[in-house]
């Protein structure tokens, strides 16, 4: 089962927004959706439970339901988790995206749905 799999591994993702971000307000106007699916999704980073870098990302794809954009930063691998967190937050010892939170059911199982390709970075 691969809930206790040694080989599983955490990461965390800061993507280059730029294209996604919404457009600035006009005065008077309020912004309730906070923008693009994927830019509410992915704003403040995500975290993410696989066998390897290239796993986690197609799990996060397979959940923004699009493809992603390039990553910021180089991925945090086996990042600390706060004890002190206070929002919500998945279990990051199951595979599969913890933050934000997409599964609170159990682990992946099987494949994500499809291979992605390397960034040409």
């Amino acid at each position: 089962m691969e809930i206790d799999d040694p080989d599983l591994v955490r990461y965390w993702f800061v993507f280059d927004l730029a294209d996604h971000r919404p457009p600035p307000l006009g005065p008077g106007q309020v912004r309730v959706d906070g923008g693009t699916l994927l830019y509410r999704i992915l704003e403040r980073g995500a975290g993410v439970t696989g066998y390897d870098e290239q796993d986690c990302l197609r799990l996060l794809e397979d959940a923004a339901g699009e493809p992603l954009p390039p990553l910021e930063v180089p991925a945090l691998r086996n990042p600390p988790i706060d004890l002190n967190w206070r929002g919500p937050l998945g279990n990051p010892a199951w595979r599969g995206v913890w933050y934000p939170v997409v599964n609170m059911s159990g682990p992946v199982i099987g494949p994500a749905s499809a291979p992605r390709q390397p960034d040409a970075t």
